[in-house]
């Protein structure tokens, strides 16, 4: 949950909605905050049978990314 100066923080789970519209077996979500009150989110998602998803399907609801 260290990297550097960041330290991480466990987000909130994804909804079984989510899990499904992006079929992934396992994943990371975390949120990074740096002393300064910078910060960052990581989502890294696992397909065992490898694969992938749509790219409409990351991040369509974050401000400033066209849908």
């Amino acid at each position: 949950m260290l990297l550097g100066e960041w330290n991480g923080q466990k987000t909130q789970d994804l909804s079984d909605d989510a899990r499904i519209m992006l079929r992934v077996d396992d994943y990371i979500n975390r949120s990074y905050y740096k002393h300064d009150k910078e910060s960052l989110g990581l989502y890294i998602g696992y397909h065992s049978a490898g694969g992938f998803h749509s790219p409409l399907n990351c991040l369509p609801g974050q401000d400033g990314f066209p849908s």
